[in-house]
């Protein structure tokens, strides 16, 4: 370890600058391919860097979640999946193959360290050139969630992997999961009022689900379909339609795509626990949804004030929001989302508070220390 201390605290210093203006991931490999060699003495590089601090991912500490069994299909030569992770920085051995879109930030004899860069962008000085080869990455994103999947806990892995392995994240499609109970999903009992609100299905088991018409599909054979509103109208008519007499144009959903209807204005997060942004909604899009790209816990609120031209102010916490009570949704693979419907700008603040039975416990935890304690001293040996 200490011919290579220099070296190891030299990436650690470099990545801490980095990340100060463009926060992010770092992918050190898997341990089941090069990560497993790519080592500090007898410790992974992905094992290190967590230890110092550095949000690392794919190994087994980072995946004791929802995403546990499905982040193990990123690909590490897809784009995509570098966005979908927020994963910004690569750090390889030196005789790593680098992919096509890993750009040389810095190296030693012990490491190269690479940026995700999916935009051309001049890095004859990496350092400092790096935030604009990055733009595009962030811990809170904007899309559409036009599909509500419903699923108990052991049957919605081979839907999301196929998602994963999908153009959909790219475009920024991220379906609603809901979990429910297995006899619910698999008799159809989960719709309930979203059979006319929202297209939705049912996982029967890992490799069926059921539609509303109580009809079952194989999910290889007929994988799933998540349409927006502007690529299929038809099923929202109450939005694309003028009145309810009207007829359905093929215009409408033209040269649409997410950023038509919503996009981030501006983020930032103080902590790993505080997520903010500034989100705009140009037109009424009733799948519009806020992610913010950490695994779905219900501890976790969202905070939203819709602001206008003559009002700014920090956020407060929001009972309702266009006329509906806030909550937080589970969207594949298993991030934090908030729905945001109707036009306009709004201050959205992601924030992660512990259950009020994980506080007491920790306060009962902490008492019961203390009195053992003065137990052990009132009564040790003399």
């Amino acid at each position: 370890f200490l011919k290579v201390k220099s070296d190891t605290e030299l990436l650690v210093t470099t990545l801490k600058s980095l990340m100060k203006d463009n926060p992010g991931r770092v992918f050190a490999g898997r341990g089941g391919s090069w990560g497993k060699n790519f080592q500090i003495a007898e410790t992974a590089y992905f094992m290190y860097l967590s230890a110092n601090g550095i949000p690392t991912v794919l190994w087994l500490p980072e995946t004791w979640s929802n995403n546990s069994d499905t982040e193990q299909y990123f690909s590490e030569d897809v784009p995509d999946h570098y966005s979908l992770y927020n994963i910004r920085y690569v750090v390889a051995p030196p005789s790593q193959s680098p992919q096509p879109f890993w750009k040389l930030v810095k190296e030693n004899p012990s490491w190269k360290l690479y940026g995700v860069q999916l935009q051309t962008s001049n890095l004859n000085n990496p350092i400092s050139n790096f935030q604009y080869s990055i733009s595009t990455f962030s811990y809170i994103s904007a899309g559409s969630s036009p599909s509500i999947v419903f699923s108990d806990k052991l049957s919605f892995g081979n839907v999301i992997r196929l998602w994963i392995q999908s153009p959909y994240p790219g475009k920024g499609i991220f379906p609603e999961l809901r979990l429910t109970g297995k006899k619910s999903a698999s008799q159809g009992q989960a719709f309930g009022s979203y059979f006319s609100a929202i297209p939705n299905f049912a996982m029967v088991d890992e490799a069926t689900y059921r539609t509303p018409d109580g009809k079952t599909h194989s999910l290889f054979a007929q994988p799933p379909q998540y349409m927006t509103p502007w690529e299929w109208p038809e099923a929202y008519p109450q939005i694309h339609l003028p009145s309810p007499s009207a007829t359905y144009s093929g215009a409408l959903a033209k040269n649409k795509k997410i950023s038509n209807y919503i996009n981030i204005l501006s983020q930032s997060s103080d902590t790993d626990m505080v997520f903010r942004a500034t989100v705009e909604v140009k037109e009424q899009c009733p799948t519009c949804v806020v992610v913010l790209k950490e695994t779905y816990h219900p501890s976790w609120s969202a905070f939203i004030r819709k602001i206008s031209d003559d009002e700014r102010g920090e956020p407060v916490e929001s009972i309702t929001v266009n006329g509906k009570k806030v909550k937080t949704i589970n969207v594949f693979p298993s991030f934090v989302g908030v729905r945001l419907e109707e036009p306009g700008t709004y201050k959205v603040v992601f924030s992660y508070t512990p259950s009020k039975l994980k506080i007491l416990l920790m306060i009962a935890s902490g008492v019961l220390l203390i009195v053992a304690g003065v137990i052990f001293i009132k009564y040790r040996p003399q």
